[in-house]
């Protein structure tokens, strides 16, 4: 399928047992989606390495019967996007959450059961007549769009192996986490507690003038969550320059501590009669 085409989209979503990825041919299918440079293999070492070019997430519409009256969605996740292998294809991490059934004859003279997948003992989607040796999913085709017709027009037997190399995996991962530590909000160390308030109030008289006396503003969270992290090093007869193991890093913190004073707390002058201001 071309990129943003009205082509027809390959129908056939085949299970392959030999496979440790979920694949799709047609960007269509999916619901989110992320442009990523990879390519997939075969376990039989059969031909040249099938590009990917993106990965994501894909909904299909199923139903547990072929006379089923209510659909269902299935959600598969880390799909690839490969649009130039053959077909879609059902991996084998679908079987870390649906019981896979392949299907059995039933009695002599009646329909055999082609078998599907089960949930909590429910089953949510069947499999169709397909290929020669390949068992296909019954899907509905998305709204708005139409099938084409399926790779699969001779009679030949085909192989259907699908392999990610774990280190594409591990690379995706690390994406993953990186994007994930990006958007993930600031952290900031607690509120003060009362005792180190009046600690600040002690030694400096206000919060301000602690947060001026190492070079902070009190405008700024960044730079409170450091000052707080000061006065616990401080308390704790720890050089608030040192970072000890668990503390919060916080990005601008300051580099140099020491000040005409040696950075020694109880050498700040105060005015004890100044107003003591409100701690958040």
């Amino acid at each position: 399928m071309a990129e943003g085409g009205n082509s027809g989209l390959c129908p056939d979503w085949i299970y392959s047992d030999s496979s440790n990825v979920h694949v799709a041919k047609d960007k269509a299918w999916f619901t989110s989606y992320y442009p990523f440079q990879s390519s997939i293999g075969s376990i039989y070492n059969i031909g040249a390495p099938t590009p990917v070019i993106g990965i994501g997430t894909v909904e299909l519409e199923v139903k547990a019967r072929p006379r089923s009256f209510w659909p269902s969605t299935i959600q598969l996740h880390n799909v690839l996007h490969a649009p130039n292998y053959i077909c879609n294809v059902l991996g084998r991490p679908l079987a870390s959450v649906y019981t896979i059934s392949l299907g059995r004859s039933v009695h002599e003279g009646g329909p055999p059961f082609r078998g599907g997948l089960f949930l909590s003992g429910r089953q949510v989607a069947h499999f169709q007549p397909g290929p020669i040796s390949l068992i296909s999913l019954a899907v509905a085709q998305p709204e708005g769009r139409e099938f084409s017709q399926s790779p699969f027009k001779d009679k030949a037997a085909w192989v259907v192996s699908c392999h990610w190399d774990n280190a594409e995996r591990v690379r995706w991962q690390a994406l993953q986490a990186q994007a994930a530590q990006e958007l993930e909000p600031p952290k900031y160390t607690p509120t003060y507690t009362m005792r180190e308030l009046e600690y600040v109030n002690e030694h400096w008289g206000t919060e301000f003038r602690f947060l001026t006396q190492y070079r902070l503003k009190i405008h700024e969270e960044a730079d409170r969550s450091e000052g707080r992290r000061i006065i616990r090093a401080l308390m704790a007869g720890r050089d608030p320059a040192k970072k000890e193991e668990g503390d919060i890093e916080i990005n601008g913190t300051l580099e140099d501590y020491q000040d005409a004073n040696g950075g020694d707390p109880t050498k700040h002058s105060q005015n004890p009669l100044a107003p003591r201001a409100q701690f958040l």
